[in-house]
Protein backbone atom coordinates (compact mmCIF):
# COMPACT_ATOMS: atom_id res chain seq x y z
CA UNK A 1 0.00 0.00 0.00
CA UNK A 2 1.39 3.38 -1.00
CA UNK A 3 1.23 5.98 1.74
CA UNK A 4 2.14 9.58 1.21
CA UNK A 5 1.30 12.92 2.70
CA UNK A 6 1.49 16.33 1.09
CA UNK A 7 0.93 19.85 2.31
CA UNK A 8 -1.65 22.32 0.99
CA UNK A 9 0.84 23.49 -1.65
CA UNK A 10 1.16 19.92 -2.95
CA UNK A 11 4.70 19.21 -1.67
CA UNK A 12 5.31 15.71 -0.33
CA UNK A 13 5.97 15.68 3.41
CA UNK A 14 5.99 11.89 3.89
CA UNK A 15 6.27 8.80 1.70
CA UNK A 16 6.58 5.18 2.73
CA UNK A 17 8.91 2.56 1.28
CA UNK A 18 6.20 1.12 -0.99
CA UNK A 19 5.73 4.56 -2.56
CA UNK A 20 9.49 4.84 -3.17
CA UNK A 21 9.74 1.32 -4.58
CA UNK A 22 6.96 2.03 -7.09
CA UNK A 23 7.62 5.64 -8.06
CA UNK A 24 11.37 5.71 -7.51
CA UNK A 25 13.62 7.75 -5.29
CA UNK A 26 13.99 7.53 -1.55
CA UNK A 27 12.19 8.97 1.44
CA UNK A 28 14.73 11.80 1.46
CA UNK A 29 14.68 12.59 -2.28
CA UNK A 30 10.88 12.53 -2.46
CA UNK A 31 10.49 14.97 0.45
CA UNK A 32 9.49 18.38 -0.85
CA UNK A 33 8.74 17.15 -4.38
CA UNK A 34 5.34 17.95 -5.92
CA UNK A 35 2.79 15.20 -5.37
CA UNK A 36 1.55 15.81 -8.91
CA UNK A 37 4.87 14.52 -10.26
CA UNK A 38 3.44 11.00 -9.87
CA UNK A 39 0.35 11.94 -11.91
CA UNK A 40 0.42 11.67 -15.69
CA UNK A 41 0.46 15.21 -17.17
CA UNK A 42 -2.84 14.60 -18.97
CA UNK A 43 -4.58 14.06 -15.60
CA UNK A 44 -2.96 16.78 -13.48
CA UNK A 45 -5.58 19.52 -13.95
CA UNK A 46 -8.39 17.08 -13.15
CA UNK A 47 -6.60 15.83 -10.01
CA UNK A 48 -5.82 19.38 -8.88
CA UNK A 49 -9.54 20.12 -9.26
CA UNK A 50 -10.54 16.99 -7.29
CA UNK A 51 -8.21 17.84 -4.42
CA UNK A 52 -9.64 21.37 -4.45
CA UNK A 53 -13.11 19.96 -3.69
CA UNK A 54 -12.04 18.74 -0.25
CA UNK A 55 -13.75 20.56 2.59
CA UNK A 56 -14.28 20.18 6.30
CA UNK A 57 -17.68 18.62 5.49
CA UNK A 58 -16.18 16.40 2.77
CA UNK A 59 -12.69 15.49 4.05
CA UNK A 60 -12.24 12.26 2.05
CA UNK A 61 -12.08 11.89 -1.71
CA UNK A 62 -11.22 9.06 -4.10
CA UNK A 63 -9.86 9.39 -7.59
CA UNK A 64 -7.87 7.54 -10.22
CA UNK A 65 -5.15 8.75 -12.52
CA UNK A 66 -2.71 7.42 -15.06
CA UNK A 67 0.97 6.80 -14.38
CA UNK A 68 3.14 6.72 -17.49
CA UNK A 69 6.66 6.56 -16.08
CA UNK A 70 6.89 2.94 -17.19
CA UNK A 71 7.63 3.66 -20.84
CA UNK A 72 4.77 2.88 -23.18
CA UNK A 73 2.76 1.03 -20.54
CA UNK A 74 0.08 3.14 -18.88
CA UNK A 75 -1.01 2.10 -15.42
CA UNK A 76 -3.84 3.42 -13.30
CA UNK A 77 -3.62 4.29 -9.61
CA UNK A 78 -6.54 4.81 -7.24
CA UNK A 79 -5.97 7.10 -4.27
CA UNK A 80 -8.02 7.84 -1.20
CA UNK A 81 -7.14 11.30 0.10
CA UNK A 82 -7.94 12.36 3.65
CA UNK A 83 -7.61 16.04 4.52
CA UNK A 84 -6.07 17.08 7.82
CA UNK A 85 -7.39 20.39 9.13
CA UNK A 86 -6.06 23.12 11.39
CA UNK A 87 -8.05 24.91 14.12
CA UNK A 88 -9.69 27.18 11.53
CA UNK A 89 -10.98 24.20 9.49
CA UNK A 90 -8.40 24.81 6.71
CA UNK A 91 -6.94 21.77 5.00
CA UNK A 92 -3.22 21.87 5.81
CA UNK A 93 -2.21 18.37 4.70
CA UNK A 94 -3.57 15.42 2.78
CA UNK A 95 -2.80 11.76 3.41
Amino acid sequence: VFVCRHDAQGRLTFVNTAFCNYFGGSVETNAGQPFLNVVDPTDRDRIREEIGKVSFDRPIIQYEHRVSRFGSTVRWIRWIHRAIFDGQARATEFQ
